[in-house]
């Protein structure tokens, strides 16, 4: 599933979530997607090479209007959503003259926030942009991925569809409550802009 990215300064982040039932999308609102760190590190020879690590999180909401798909709150009884925290991570530098990037390393994580909920499905993609013809698709065995690309630098890509990007995947399930349906998660960052 591919999105357009808005234009916007810095790192632009897309999370979605899918209910695989009934097919709708929603958007996660802007609350519940912030932007962790941008800052710059120094690489192990003590180069003054450019380094960025950008990062971003977001809590995705286990709502539905069915009963069964919301926990019961042990104290009142009343209904509440609990929910899944993706992050993912970029490490990457820019050559000298700014035009050329290399998209070094991508981790994160999905952390569930009850024991009800399970995750399949995983799916990490990165892709130092569109045009490039590069891109890393592993499919991680846990809730935790890091993934080393080995790539050389590449011509940086215009800020929007073509940018470099790093897009996670998950399915979320309700324990014994499968045929109830599933959540697709869809967190996506735009990084490297030129903005």
């Amino acid at each position: 599933m591919a999105f357009e990215s808005p234009q916007d300064e810095g790192p632009t982040i897309v999370a979605t979530i899918k209910n695989l039932k009934t097919g709708e999308i929603e958007f996660i609102n802007e609350a519940s997607v912030t932007t962790i760190s941008s800052h710059y590190l120094t690489d192990a020879n003590g180069s003054q090479t450019e380094t960025v690590q950008t990062s971003c999180e977001a809590f995705f909401p286990i709502e539905s209007n069915e009963t069964l798909l919301q926990p019961l709150d042990s104290e009142s009884g009343n209904k509440n959503a609990g929910g899944v925290t993706a992050t993912v991570t970029v490490v990457y530098q820019f050559n000298q003259q700014q035009d050329k990037i290399k998209t070094i390393r991508c981790y994160g994580s999905w952390s569930p926030d009850s024991g009800l909920y399970y995750l399949t499905n995983r799916n990490v993609v990165v892709i130092p942009g569109a045009l490039t013809g590069y891109s890393l698709n592993k499919y991680p065995t846990s809730d935790y991925f890091d993934y080393y690309t080995g790539w050389g630098y590449l011509t940086r890509q215009p800020d929007g569809t073509y940018q470099q990007q790093a897009n996670t995947y998950a399915t979320v399930y309700v324990g014994g409550m499968e045929s109830a349906g599933g959540y697709q998660l869809s967190l996506h960052l735009y990084y490297g802009s030129f903005s």
